[in-house]
């Protein structure tokens, strides 16, 4: 009896040192019956307590665009309200999604009627120094997104950012790179300077 209890004390913290090291993997687990001497796999989903990243389109982050931040508000696995410090003035909403394969943080800016305006999304953060090779993949997406050619702004502001630009008739969509920094924002063409 205290062998059956110890072996199952040993599968419980195995079990548990497996999902600390994977969260998000399925564990297998072999299960062994008192009168079966036969193995059995069995799959088991192991959630952590934490909540899943919504996975989310270009489409779905340019649809954002004139909607009102009550419509919002629930998209995209929900958002949060994001105030200036004081409280007096409403930006939009932050939300946590996965793109591609990464997950970021992503900003809805609104005007003075509370419709968004602008969003962004902050592909990279100052983490480590970033090589055209990484910003590649995002001007070829974006690209393809668009339907457009990207202008490409080659002369550098003095901080050293590089723009790219996809233009249409509702929207214009911006990629900037500034070393460790890479960002995709999108906002309505209205009134812009192109």
């Amino acid at each position: 009896m205290k062998k059956r209890i110890w072996e199952a004390l040993v599968i419980v913290i195995c079990t548990i040192g497996i999902i600390a090291c994977n969260p998000q993997e399925t564990v297998k687990t072999n299960l062994q019956g008192p009168e079966s001497k036969e193995s059995k796999t069995e799959e088991i989903r192991v959630e952590t307590g934490t909540t899943a990243v919504y996975e989310a389109t270009l489409e779905e982050l340019a649809q954002l665009l004139e909607m009102t931040d009550s419509e919002t508000a629930t998209l995209l696995g929900g958002g949060e309200e994001n105030w200036t410090e004081d409280k007096s003035f409403y930006i939009g909403r932050i939300y946590e999604i996965q793109l591609y394969d990464g997950i970021f943080p992503v900003y809805t800016c609104c005007d003075d009627d509370k419709k968004v305006n602008a969003v962004s999304v902050w592909l990279e953060n100052g983490d480590r120094e970033l090589s055209k090779e990484d910003v590649e993949p995002w001007v070829n997406r974006l690209t393809e997104f668009t339907g457009a050619e990207a202008i490409y702004d080659e002369i550098s502001s003095e901080a050293g950012t590089k723009q790219w630009k996809w233009v249409s008739e509702d929207r214009i969509v911006s990629l900037m790179w500034t070393g460790q920094l890479l960002s995709l924002y999108m906002n309505l063409a209205i009134g812009e300077l192109y």
